[in-house]
C-alpha cells in the first residue's frame, strides 16, 4: 500500500508544514568522511539541508524530527566533495527566525573530518553554547535573524515654510501676491515750547544797563537808508539779556546787538 505524507507536529518545539522527506539525499551523500554540524545559535534548529554545490536543490532535512536544541550537535559521514548547506531555527507564525547558507563562493570543500559550526553574531560567544570538536576542520557557518513579515519603511516628510497665497487674474494666468514689508510707526513729535511774555523777559534786564545803551546809541548817527552813497554805521544798540558772566557779580558787561 502506498504511503500518504502527513503533517508532522514535532514534540521538541519545531513545527512546520507537510515535512520534506528526510534522509534521501543523506543516504545519496553516504561515505566515510566524519562531518558534524553544531547547533551554537540561541534558538532550536528544525531544518538542515546538504547536498552537493553543483545540484539545483538543497535536497531534504538531515535533521530528526524533533530538530536539534541549541548546544548540540548532529553527527554524519559523507562522501568527500564540495557541498552546500542550508539551517533554519524552528518558526512559529509571525515571529522572527535565523537562517543561514553556505553556497557557490561560500560552499564548503569536505575532503576529511569537518564541523559546520552554526552561530548568530551577538553579545553572547557562540562557544559558551557549544565547543568545537577535536581533530576536526571548523567552518564558521553564520547566520541572521529573518523577518517573515517586513514592514516597509515610512518616508520622512521634510518640513516646508506654506507657500504665499496666488490669485487668480485672469485665467490661466496666476499672480503671487508680493511681500510687503510693514514699517513701524515714526516717533511723535515733540511737545512745543512755550514762548514767554516780554514782561516776564523785562525783570531779567538792568534798568541802568538800559540807561547806559539807550545814552551810547543816542551818539551814534542814524543811517538813512534813502539816501544813496551813504556811508554805512552803526545801528543804535539795544539792551539784551544775553550775559557771559555770573548775573551776581558787580562787574556786569553785556553784548550788544
Amino acid at each position: 500500500m502506498r504511503s500518504i505524507p502527513f503533517l508532522v507536529i514535532a514534540l521538541g518545539g519545531c513545527v512546520s508544514a507537510v515535512q520534506a522527506p528526510r534522509g534521501g539525499t543523506m543516504r545519496e551523500m553516504a561515505g566515510g568522511v566524519s562531518l558534524v554540524f553544531t547547533n551554537a545559535s540561541p534558538d532550536a534548529m528544525c531544518e538542515l539541508s546538504l547536498a552537493p554545490d553543483d545540484r539545483d536543490d538543497y535536497g531534504d532535512n538531515w535533521l530528526p524530527a524533533g530538530g536539534l536544541p541549541s548546544g548540540k550537535s548532529a553527527d554524519f559521514k559523507v562522501k568527500p566533495g564540495r557541498y552546500k548547506a542550508m539551517w533554519t531555527t524552528c518558526r512559529a507564525p509571525n515571529k522572527p527566525y535565523y537562517a543561514g547558507t553556505l553556497w557557490r563562493e561560500t560552499s564548503v570543500e569536505v575532503t576529511d573530518a569537518t564541523q559546520l559550526f552554526a552561530y548568530v553574531a551577538s553579545n553572547i560567544s557562540p562557544t559558551s553554547r557549544a565547543a568545537p570538536r577535536d581533530f576536526h576542520k571548523l567552518v564558521r557557518f553564520t547566520g541572521q535573524a529573518i523577518d517573515p513579515n517586513p514592514q516597509p519603511a515610512q518616508p520622512q516628510i521634510a518640513a516646508v515654510a506654506p507657500p504665499r497665497p496666488v490669485i487668480d487674474i485672469m485665467p490661466g494666468i496666476a499672480f503671487r501676491l508680493p511681500e510687503v514689508k510693514v514699517e513701524p510707526p515714526p516717533p511723535p513729535p515733540p511737545p512745543p515750547v512755550a514762548k514767554l511774555d516780554p514782561k516776564e523777559l523785562a525783570q531779567w534786564i538792568d534798568p541802568r544797563a538800559v540807561a547806559e545803551v539807550r545814552a551810547r546809541a543816542a551818539k551814534l548817527p542814524r543811517v538813512n537808508v534813502a539816501a544813496k552813497g551813504a556811508a554805512p554805521t552803526l545801528m543804535p544798540m539795544r539792551p539784551s539779556a544775553a550775559r557771559g558772566h555770573d548775573v551776581g557779580s558787580q562787574a556786569v558787561g553785556y553784548k550788544l546787538r
